[in-house]
């Protein structure tokens, strides 16, 4: 089932975003910069676009 995201989702969807960049780009990307990713970050970002 598909639902639309709801605030109560953003630490996963944080989550997810981190780990698919490091997957993705593992490689691609220098290492120290795929470090650099953290979740707490992407929660700020994904609270503001809620």
């Amino acid at each position: 089932m598909i639902r639309l995201a709801t605030p109560a989702d953003i630490t996963q969807i944080a989550a997810v975003h981190v780990q698919s960049w490091r997957e993705t780009y593992q490689g691609l990307a220098k290492s120290e910069i795929l470090a650099t990713l953290n979740v707490v970050q992407k929660i700020q970002i994904w609270t503001q676009v809620f």
